[in-house]
């Protein structure tokens, strides 16, 4: 029988996150401190969760300054830039034509629902497209190159990969017009997910993976078998896999296969990681090296 906390701790996490977001925002904190409060808090609960109740001992990360530079200068400086210069944009175009943001005045709830649903529709489909096509996959490659998955690994991508991605589902949320609470909110509940997901916990959040690209949907996408790897493309929901057919829910009793990719060779340094895109040819593995 699954022990409770097993069952319930990954959506009690992401429910607590946002509700101590709003309570924080209704008091008056500063949006940006709010978020990044909540999120320093959760990853160290997380670290300590993948400390006394690991999923794999193998994942622990053997290489944690390398993936805590990605969480830093990916995850810390180009994920904002990106979301402050699409902000920025999106406030310019505004002004000049004289509207605001249609969902600003819905329900709070509704705009945060409606953001995450509409972000990751667009997040899908940059993500099925990184996964389909030679340049893309060159861009993406590098998140998958972690043969363990944890908090710190769930950081781990190419610049550009972030701006394609942030880029697309900012351009969607900024278009339905939802408000600065609510812009929070989802940033929030995305990243908190983020986590989560990648997480070397062992949690089984049960029927919320039917909503939910939860850790044990998100692990069979990182797979080593290429066609589980071609599943599971929504990096919150399960919704738009779903609809696309992409859809690949593991069975309770199924093995969780290794991760990673058999392709290639990549040197565990920075410099290697930002090169990757256009060198990645050089570290391709034959099929000796492979087996």
């Amino acid at each position: 029988m699954t022990h409770p906390w097993r069952r319930h701790s990954y959506g009690a996490i992401l429910t607590t996150s946002m509700f101590a977001a709003v309570v924080a925002l209704r008091m008056g904190a500063p949006k940006q401190a709010v978020a990044v409060a909540i999120t320093v808090v959760v990853c160290g609960l997380v670290g300590l969760l993948e400390h006394k109740v690991g999923f794999r001992a193998s994942w622990r990360n053997e290489r944690p300054t390398l993936d805590a530079a990605h969480t830093l200068l990916i995850g810390g400086l180009v994920g904002p830039i990106v979301h402050g210069s699409c902000v920025a944009l999106y406030l310019a175009i505004g002004l000049r034509s004289g509207t605001s943001g249609w969902l600003a005045d819905a329900p709070l709830l509704l705009q945060v629902v409606l953001a995450i649903v509409a972000a990751d529709f667009a997040a899908y489909w940059v993500h099925r497209w990184t996964h389909a096509t030679g340049v893309g996959w060159r861009i993406h490659v590098l998140h998958h190159t972690s043969t363990g998955l944890n908090w710190l690994a769930a950081s781990r991508t190419h610049p550009l990969n972030a701006v394609l991605l942030h880029g697309a589902e900012m351009a969607i949320v900024l278009t339905l017009g939802v408000g600065p609470e609510a812009l929070t909110l989802w940033v929030l509940f995305r990243s908190v997910n983020s986590f989560l997901q990648h997480a070397n916990v062992d949690f089984d959040p049960g029927r919320l993976s039917l909503l939910l690209a939860t850790s044990d949907v998100h692990r069979r996408h990182h797979s080593v078998d290429w066609e589980q790897s071609q599943t599971n493309f929504g990096n919150v929901t399960t919704l738009w896999d779903r609809l696309f057919g992409t859809l690949s829910l593991p069975e309770p009793s199924e093995p969780t296969s290794p991760v990673g990719v058999d392709d290639y060779d990549l040197p565990a340094t920075f410099g290697a990681h930002m090169a990757a895109p256009f060198t990645l040819a050089r570290y391709e593995r034959t099929l000796e090296q492979a087996q």
